[in-house]
């Protein structure tokens, strides 16, 4: 089968995705081809399938859709499949129109709808992603909980909607074994002292300031425990976060990365750290915690979205409610308790689900298994 795979960034966790899809796809006997912007931030990783990149930051939308339109008919794909939109207030009649010309479009909604409250409730935004799941062909979404969430909200025929697991980002190691101690250094972390990572884009609904005023509930009592927070701040100024650290008096205790951290750099991130905590307020699913999995690292969540579908509460990782400080702070000071070898058994089973449940071969053949309905 020939798949037209688009994404529009070229860069971050959708980005991250859609390659491991289309590696996995293409292991599988299909020819892919990724439509996706430049700078690409994965061009220099191995790849099985053809990548285009005719979009950046200057392409105007309307050339970005005749672009879209001439790869179509140069490559002639049997599915069209869409990881995200250009605009989904525009893009909403493109797929209209291929609806009316028949070519199937696959939607995978990584977001039912966008997670930043601005962006959601944007004038007419609802109404938008109303018609991408009508005109869709089908609709791939990452769990139970997203899946539930569309057929309420907008009401498509069940049948339409698949329910697909995030596939894992075991992609992210290094060639090059790295050591804990290796890893500290090079980030110009304490040797010793325990770090609680927090790792992703840093926004609204993230629960940055609950994770900050849990870790202070615990900081004085866990002298050799220190937070770090590392990732690329959207719709969230990195500035109130420094002076909500200082009004708190952790400024001694929390590293702040606000950066986008580059590909070969994840790996440090999470072999320094023991633990990975995701304090969200909402979220439908979560590359960041695939990442956790990949490096064998226990786990802290919120019980949200389809973080109770992902996490084995007590066996990779603790589930707490969200908006808790307090139920967070309780949380961390009992898994900061455990032994070393408790720690081990239960980063063990997050790469054990990695290699297993959110294994890429089975994401790419349920996959191929909609396309050959489809086409």
């Amino acid at each position: 089968m020939k798949i037209l795979m688009l994404e529009t960034g070229g860069w971050g966790g959708i980005c991250h995705y859609s390659y491991n899809l289309c590696q996995a796809l293409a292991n599988a006997g299909a020819s892919v081809l990724l439509l996706t912007a430049a700078p690409y931030e994965l061009k220099d990783q191995p790849h099985n399938f053809e990548v285009v990149t005719p979009f950046d930051a200057n392409t105007s939308y309307g050339k970005q859709i005749r672009k879209v339109i001439a790869a179509y008919r140069a490559y002639r794909p049997d599915i069209v499949h869409v990881q995200s939109t250009f605009s989904a207030r525009k893009d909403w009649l493109i797929l209209g129109l291929c609806k009316w010309l028949n070519i199937p479009i696959v939607y995978t909604a990584h977001n039912v709808l966008p997670h930043d409250a601005s962006e959601k409730n944007a004038r007419g935004m609802q109404w938008a992603y109303g018609k991408l799941y009508h005109y869709a062909k089908h609709i791939i979404a990452h769990s139970t909980d997203s899946r539930d969430s569309i057929l309420q909200l907008f009401s498509p025929p069940t049948q339409k909607i698949s329910v697909i697991p995030h596939g894992n980002y075991v992609f992210a190691e290094s060639d090059t074994p790295r050591t804990k101690t290796a890893s500290k250094n090079y980030l110009g972390l304490r040797n010793n002292t325990r770090y609680v990572l927090a790792f992703g884009t840093i926004r609204p609904y993230k629960g940055t300031e609950d994770l900050l005023d849990a870790f202070a509930r615990i900081a004085p009592q866990l002298g050799d425990v220190n937070l770090l927070i590392a990732g690329k701040p959207i719709g969230q100024n990195p500035e109130d976060l420094i002076a909500y650290i200082h009004k708190l008096n952790l400024q001694d205790r929390v590293v702040f990365r606000p950066d986008y951290i580059d590909l070969e750099d994840i790996a440090h991130y999470f072999e320094a750290c023991d633990i990975a905590d995701y304090p969200y307020h909402a979220i439908y699913q979560s590359g960041a915690l695939q990442l956790a999995y990949a490096f064998a690292r226990p786990v802290i969540a919120t019980a949200v979205g389809a973080f109770p579908e992902t996490v084995d509460n007590g066996q990779n990782g603790l589930l707490i409610s969200p908006r808790n400080p307090s139920e967070l702070a309780q949380g961390l000071s009992e898994m900061l308790s455990y032994s070393t070898e408790k720690i081990d058994a239960m980063g063990k089973h997050s790469r054990h689900l990695a290699d297993t449940r959110y294994a890429w071969p089975s994401v790419a053949e349920k996959t191929i298994a909609i396309y050959q309905q489809l086409a």
